[in-house]
């Protein structure tokens, strides 16, 4: 039986939970705080009582007294921590099991034992990494759950917002995920994570830590903070945050607003400039709190870091991507989209107006998108042979038919036009044996053999343009009843303007229908001697008898029914005799003219058909081979993207 779905961004700075049901594409996240999507990650042990997490944990320890601190711990960044150090994996587990009991308290249906669990990683997490989640999870009370890596999560989403088509999540798409606490970046193509790199200490506490100093220098007295470290804490975590986002924020109206902010009661930013904010990250120092919190690896421990050139690097290093997803609550910085703008010009930008959210919201559609990927591609696979007789009934057959009726009319006429009206024509006037008359059919079937050679590949060749069209709208209407919402790319290029590369391992252009039809041409040839031959012995043979010795010779013969002679005799001797023009005018009047004509263009049609028909039925088996192949890997390469609906694929 299915289970509803929740997906964790467990995150260093902040953590997002996002609940889904398992067969539809409803996200919806979980608030713990009335109109705030996730939770600062972060845990207050307090003696005697149940910990505190999230917000209330900082501002619980941020207003405490130094007595009521005595009893406190805050434990927070912990999370990169967490499978090398047993204090960050036991804060792993206490947090998030005390996020699934204050879901209880406030009777938020949250239940991760009744659901299946998706954990976000980055691309670049060890593999101890990973299992220190799911251990720490297991322990928390959420269960045997499932790791995704998170770059995934942020491209389903945008996917099922609407803001990039399935073909452009196909392409190369570069994921860039700047959070609180590190800089992770991601190029996929067709879901597939092509690359990754990051780096675990670049990320939006170092400005929380610029903006810490920038309001020390602003208000010296702060400079005492130090003597009571609760407080100093406060101040540097929270009231320097909730600063950074302000002046962020305003930036990204208007970078030529002079910014004040206060915090509190500890004083305020007057009259920063964004190009005093660029001088200042391009200089930074740490403070020692962000040292202790960071370690070894942190930025500027060893000089001056100019961290905009340090995310600038991070971001270069995705040049070639054609789609780029903003994700993480710090890309909301505007110097982040400039960036990407300046190294990667030719790349769409793409940012949720609430970017931190978007991996847990992306992850919890995970599991409602397999499923119908799955049932999509077993009910194609179960009708595959009934579409394969459809695409030869109504496809090949079809356009077959078509392709030989309007080629034996067009051909017909051609023969009639330039050999038999005027091989006839000729003959009246002049006169002659009948096997001048043959001749002079065999040399003008011979003079436009070209040209009919061309006609004919016409018709073929159309019908070979048509067919792959054709099937492809076929494909397209096949798979959306079995309920693909989003084409494959091959299918949307090959329904509009552009070719595709569907259907082209048959080359219909080798065939070759002039090769079979010449030898149905012999067929014409008899039919109009022989029916000149009929008026030449009509009444008995008079007209032949009257031609002279030959004529007569062989006008007894037909008098007396072929015995002396034999038929083939007779028709050998038709052959040789001469006919007058006088009397070739007289025998080839306008009736047998008509009739002669109209039983060549019954018998050049006929052979015409007759011969696509035998050049088609050679190649048809390899062709529907080929469609089958064709239409087997389509659905082998279905993905969970085709089940989201969206614009056409442009792949991929």
């Amino acid at each position: 039986m299915s289970r509803p779905v929740l997906a964790v961004d467990f995150g260093t700075s902040n953590s997002y939970f996002c609940k889904c049901p398992h067969d539809d594409l409803i996200p919806s996240p979980v608030d713990f705080i009335s109109g705030s999507t996730g939770m600062d990650t972060a845990i207050l042990y307090r003696e005697g009582r149940s910990p505190l997490v999230g917000a209330q944990a900082l501002s619980t320890w941020g207003e405490a007294s130094e007595e009521e601190r005595a009893h406190y711990s805050l434990l927070t960044r912990f999370k990169p921590e967490i499978d090398v150090d047993e204090r960050a994996f036991k804060g792993a587990v206490d947090f998030l099991s005390q996020v699934r009991e204050d879901a209880r308290r406030m009777n938020i249906v949250f239940n991760p034992m009744e659901r299946d669990v998706f954990f976000g990683v980055p691309c670049q997490a060890s593999e101890s990494y990973v299992l220190a989640v799911k251990k720490a999870a297991e322990q928390a009370g959420y269960g045997e759950v499932n790791t995704v890596e998170e770059p995934l999560g942020a491209l389903l989403f945008h996917l099922s917002q609407g803001d990039m088509s399935p073909s452009e999540a196909m392409g190369s798409v570069l994921v860039l995920d700047f959070g609180g606490g590190t800089f992770d970046a991601a190029l996929l193509e067709k879901l597939d994570v092509k690359d990754s790199w990051g780096d675990w200490a670049m990320g939006g506490r170092l400005f929380d830590d610029l903006f810490y100093q920038i309001l020390v220098q602003a208000n010296p007295e702060l400079v005492n903070l130090s003597e009571d470290p609760g407080r100093e804490y406060f101040v540097h975590w929270y009231w320097s945050r909730v600063l950074k986002e302000g002046f962020s924020d305003t930036m990204s109206r208007d970078r030529e607003e002079i910014w004040t902010r206060t915090a509190g009661t500890y004083g305020a930013i007057r009259h920063l400039r964004w190009e005093e904010f660029i001088s200042m990250a391009s200089d930074y120092r740490p403070t020692d709190q962000m040292l202790r919190s960071i370690g070894v690896n942190c930025p500027g421990m060893n000089g001056p870091e100019n961290l905009l050139h340090r995310v600038s690097q991070l971001i270069s290093r995705g040049r070639g991507a054609k789609t780029v997803i903003l994700a993480g609550g710090s890309c909301l910085w505007p110097f982040i989209p400039d960036m990407v703008r300046d190294l990667l010009p030719d790349a769409r930008l793409i940012r949720s107006d609430q970017p931190y959210g978007v991996v847990a919201r992306g992850l919890s559609l995970l599991p409602a998108l397999r499923s119908r990927n799955d049932r999509s591609i077993a009910a194609l696979r179960g009708s595959l042979p009934d579409f394969m007789g459809k695409i030869r009934s109504e496809v090949v057959d079809r356009l077959l038919s078509k392709a030989a009726q309007e080629g034996s009319l067009e051909l017909s006429s051609l023969m009639i036009e330039k050999v038999v009206v005027p091989v006839l024509m000729d003959y009246r006037a002049n006169g002659g044996s009948l096997s001048r008359l043959r001749g002079s059919m065999e040399s003008g079937i011979d003079s436009v053999k070209e040209e009919m050679d061309g006609l004919l590949r016409s018709h073929m060749d159309r019908a070979a343009r048509t067919i792959p069209k054709a099937t492809v709208e076929m494909m397209a209407r096949w798979f959306k009843d079995k309920g693909i919402k989003s084409l494959p790319r091959d299918l949307n290029l090959a329904l509009g303007e552009g070719e595709a590369d569907l259907l082209k391992a048959v080359d219909l252009g080798r065939l070759s229908p002039i090769k079979g039809l010449v030898d149905s041409l012999d067929g014409v040839i008899g039919i109009v001697v022989g029916l000149v031959t009929a008026s030449l012995c009509g009444g008995g043979g008079i007209a032949l008898i009257a031609t002279g010795i030959p004529g007569l010779l062989a006008g007894a013969a037909i008098g007396l029914g072929g015995y002396v002679f034999g038929r083939k005799s007779i028709r050998e001797k038709l052959e040789k005799v001469p006919v007058n023009s006088v009397l070739s005018r007289f025998l080839m009047s306008e009736g047998p003219m008509r009739k002669t004509v109209e039983k060549a263009r019954v018998s050049i049609a006929q052979g015409v058909d007759e011969a696509i028909r035998r050049e088609w039925a050679a190649v048809e088996p390899e062709l529907m081979s080929s469609i089958r192949e064709v239409v087997e890997e389509e659905i082998k390469g279905l993905s969970l993207i085709n089940q989201i609906e969206g614009g056409s694929y442009g792949k991929g």
